[in-house]
């Protein structure tokens, strides 16, 4: 999407085995528009609490 709407911003995948957090980030409010574009979610409640976890998903392994 960025590509898209941005094509001529610099972005580059990161080959990194750990999150990171860069003073770089900061610099663009990066959390303040996060939490501002989240702001109006709201949950349901849940009615069987087996649900809340998905047992595949939870032993799930990500590979790049």
């Amino acid at each position: 999407m960025l590509s898209t709407f941005h094509p001529n911003v610099f972005k580059a995948r990161l080959r990194i085995e750990n999150a990171f957090h860069s003073y770089q980030m900061d610099r663009f409010d990066v959390e303040k528009e996060l939490l501002s574009s989240l702001s109006d979610i709201r949950g349901l409640p849940l009615k069987d609490p087996q649900q809340m976890f998905n047992q595949k998903c939870a032993e799930a392994r990500l590979y790049s």
